[in-house]
């Protein structure tokens, strides 16, 4: 089940760096997808790579509680990286939300 939420966490991050990099003309695709222009499957991508690497790794005792803080710093700035400099305000907003969740999440699992 881990593997699954890191694969479910990394697409999250997809949210935010694909567009950014589809902005800065790294990413093109022959046939642009709905999601500002990526195809789907790129997020059906990174969800199998996350989750097959993570279940091949098998990473234990990470130290979550310090872990935390840098993730939910990053989130954040990434939101802000997004609008500020680039004005992508609608990836800037489903990666605020789908990477927040996880973030969220595990400020709930630490806290208990």
């Amino acid at each position: 089940m881990g593997a699954v939420i890191a694969g479910l966490a990394f697409t999250a991050w997809g949210l935010f760096l694909d567009p950014q990099m589809v902005r800065w003309g790294l990413w093109v695709w022959d046939q642009p997808g709905r999601y500002l222009g990526i195809p789907l499957v790129n997020f059906l991508g990174w969800f199998v790579v996350a989750t097959a690497l993570t279940a091949l790794i098998h990473p234990t005792d990470l130290p979550i509680v310090p872990l935390l803080p840098v993730y939910t710093t990053m989130w954040g700035m990434q939101a802000l990286g997004q609008v500020l400099p680039w004005g992508l305000w609608r990836s800037a907003l489903a990666g605020f939300l789908g990477r927040g969740l996880f973030a969220l999440l595990d400020w709930i699992a630490v806290g208990r």
